[in-house]
């Protein structure tokens, strides 16, 4: 874990600080729209490039086609509960809601890519991206801003085995965590502002199993789970969905799930300077356009 604290800022500057304060919260609204039109542009760029590739796919499927492939780019109404410490702060309770999300949210991308060998040995490759930032005001009209970034990166490797209701994959892999929390405090009574930055980034090994009914001609029905950590990163990390999926065409789907991720990692001594924990739920609906070729 990195820790960078202490640096000052020089008097004259405090006003203009105050000041971008100010106008931080009138352009707040601006903000979020454009944070909206850069997520629409993100997905509207992923469906016009992987669209026509998946429709001339269509067109020329034979069936002795030895690859499939599957891009996923997705959206989660994300919700986080439990609790995180930091160096001294000890047990803090983390309860972000939905709509504090997208209150506070600056950048968020999220994708997911697979690839399948003969309907027999595959590969997956999940990525989730999220950095939030919120100000508020301090103890005696002071300033307080926290940004938080988190970013999910999920790999893992699956055998697909013949089902009579569906399919069924058993899997194997790795996911990696990374936080970086950065707080300023700029008290209206002290000549300066502090910073602290707190890096910590891990990976969780797990394994698991997903199956997907067959429920009717144009529904399958999703499920997934796995278990990971188990004291080799962190204590304990959990997993599972459950979706459906309309099939559009042959080669595009809608998939609409709700997803829960638990970690509990710790590193360091409690009450210390390089303490960090992190005890947590990540859950929420899923929606996402599936494109095959």
């Amino acid at each position: 874990m990195q820790i960078d604290r202490g640096y000052q800022i020089k008097p004259e500057n405090i006003k203009i600080l105050k000041f971008q304060g100010v106008i931080s919260m009138a352009a707040q609204k601006e903000c979020r729209f454009f944070l909206k039109l850069r997520i629409t542009l993100f997905f509207l760029v992923t469906i016009l490039m992987v669209l026509p590739v998946t429709l001339a796919s269509a067109e020329n499927t034979k069936t002795d086609k030895n690859w499939e492939f599957l891009i996923t780019p997705y959206a989660m109404l994300a919700n986080i509960n439990g609790d995180a410490s930091v160096g001294r702060t000890n047990g803090g309770d983390v309860d972000v809601s939905t709509s504090d999300i997208l209150d506070n949210l600056e950048l968020a991308a999220m994708i997911r890519l697979e690839g399948i060998y003969k309907q027999k040995w595959g590969l997956a490759f999940d990525y989730g991206f999220m950095d939030l930032e919120k100000e508020s005001s301090g103890p005696l009209n002071g300033v307080i801003t926290a940004g938080t970034r988190q970013t999910i990166i999920e790999i893992f490797g699956f055998r697909r085995v013949p089902a009579d209701f569906g399919k069924f994959d058993i899997y194997a892999g790795a996911r990696r965590w990374r936080n970086k929390v950065h707080l300023v405090l700029d008290p209206s009574f002290w000549p300066g502002a502090v910073s602290t930055t707190v890096n910590e980034s891990w990976w969780d090994g797990f394994v698991g199993a997903r199956a997907f009914f067959d429920v009717a001609p144009k529904w399958t029905f999703l499920l997934r789970g796995d278990i990971g950590g188990l004291g080799l990163s962190s204590d304990f990390t959990a997993f599972g969905l459950a979706g459906i999926m309309y099939h559009i065409t042959d080669t595009i789907s809608l998939d609409i799930e709700y997803n829960a991720l638990w970690v509990d990692y710790e590193t360091g001594t409690a009450n210390t300077k390089g303490h960090f924990a992190y005890d947590t739920v990540t859950h929420g609906p899923v929606i996402g356009m599936v494109f095959k070729f």
